[in-house]
């Protein structure tokens, strides 16, 4: 068993840090953001993102979310082999292997950091994905599991399909433990969809 955790828009808030400190995206707030490849005055926040992870200063003061560190706590706690996953290009290898040091959060293993650059959704196998692009989760391959994390830019999709989302990440440890060890009772707080395999928290 092998759980694999994506980094930007789960654990570390890139958007949030690039709308703040960045001045060309200083009059657009998260909640615009309702599409990944949103676009601002001729970039797009996609593009804007890839370039800021080659900026050490950026990766290494970009801020958890909140819950992140108690999320990742409550997996490493489950005794299940974890790694996180990023699509970041490999020249920031060393400023995120120091941004999960600085901010606490603990090491994977085996593997800690799977660096799948460029990827639109991860290629890495693994039992259960959690990440917050809801394309991504649906492409990871059955049986494996996958849970979305809910932001700005999945609410549209979780609109017209009536997906249940929350806004907690603690949420989402619940979850893996209910993959670990499944319970009787309702979910009530999780949205299960047809096939099973996805759950939208957030």
């Amino acid at each position: 068993m092998k759980i694999s955790v994506d980094i930007d828009g789960v654990l570390a808030d890139s958007v949030g840090h690039l709308l703040a400190n960045d001045p060309h995206w200083s009059d657009v707030t998260v909640d615009k953001l309702r599409r990944y490849d949103y676009i601002h005055k001729g970039i797009g926040i996609g593009q804007a993102l890839v370039s800021k992870q080659y900026d050490r200063n950026f990766v290494l003061t970009t801020p958890l979310y909140e819950g992140a560190l108690g999320m990742m706590r409550a997996i490493k706690a489950t005794g299940v082999d974890f790694q996180y996953v990023t699509a970041r290009p490999k020249q920031a290898i060393s400023s995120t292997y120091d941004w999960i040091s600085r901010c606490g959060l603990p090491s994977g293993s085996p593997v800690g950091v799977i660096f799948d650059e460029g990827a639109r959704w991860p290629r890495t196998p693994g039992d259960i994905l959690i990440d917050d692009w809801w394309k991504s989760c649906e492409h990871w391959a059955a049986p494996a599991k996958a849970i979305c994390v809910s932001r700005p830019w999945n609410d549209r999709v979780a609109i017209e399909s009536n997906r249940l989302f929350h806004r907690r990440l603690d949420q989402v440890a619940d979850a893996v433990r209910d993959f670990l060890v499944p319970r009787n009772e309702p979910h009530d707080h999780l949205g299960v969809f047809a096939d099973e395999r996805y759950l939208s928290i957030g």
